[in-house]
């Protein structure tokens, strides 16, 4: 699924939300010393997730037939994985 139009996906409400409420899109931004450090999910690619550290955002891969789960922060089977509900 996808959020209505001019709304992104926030991880820590669950929710969309109004861009300036969201934090979809802090992660991503590569060499910005505001990006919080932690993990994110990628809102394009249920396999896919960002670890941000220091300003930077990093690309990350959940092992083959994983999914990443925002909700416990890791990757997981795809029945375990809250991925597919957000995007």
């Amino acid at each position: 699924m996808k959020c209505p139009e001019g709304l992104q996906w926030s991880t820590k409400l669950l929710r969309c939300e109004w861009p300036e409420n969201s934090d979809c899109f802090k992660c991503p931004k590569e060499n910005d010393e505001n990006n919080p450090n932690g993990l994110y999910a990628n809102p394009d690619d249920c396999t896919k997730f960002f670890q941000c550290a220091h300003g930077y955002a990093y690309l990350m891969n959940c092992p083959e037939g994983l999914q990443w789960s925002t909700k416990l922060l890791r990757c997981e089977w795809p029945e375990n994985s809250d991925c597919g509900a957000k995007h």
